[in-house]
């Protein structure tokens, strides 16, 4: 099983990891924070799999506690940042 590398001590939700192969190895890190949200960054790196190869990537997911409201989102400032920001407004 490929390691987790988290770059707070926090620990990354179940249901955010859920959403990744072990194979895919997904390094995470917190962008920003607001009480219980919480905008993760995900990158991984090219994956060889037995059918295909998956190109790596750096997505954005966005958590409420353990639960995860949004994920895989493509863009930090087009997508990630602004629908943080209204999940802090409507939490907060």
């Amino acid at each position: 099983m490929a390691e987790l590398n988290v770059t707070r001590a926090e620990s990354v939700p179940a249901e955010l990891l859920a959403r990744f192969l072990p194979q895919e190895a997904p390094a995470f890190r917190v962008v920003q924070e607001c009480g219980s949200v919480r905008l993760w960054q995900s990158s991984t790196p090219e994956c060889k799999l037995p059918a295909f190869t998956m190109s790596g990537q750096t997505r954005y997911h966005i958590t409420t506690g353990d639960t995860l409201e949004f994920n895989h989102l493509p863009d930090l400032h087009k997508n990630a940042l602004p629908l943080f920001e209204m999940t802090c407004a409507a939490i907060h």
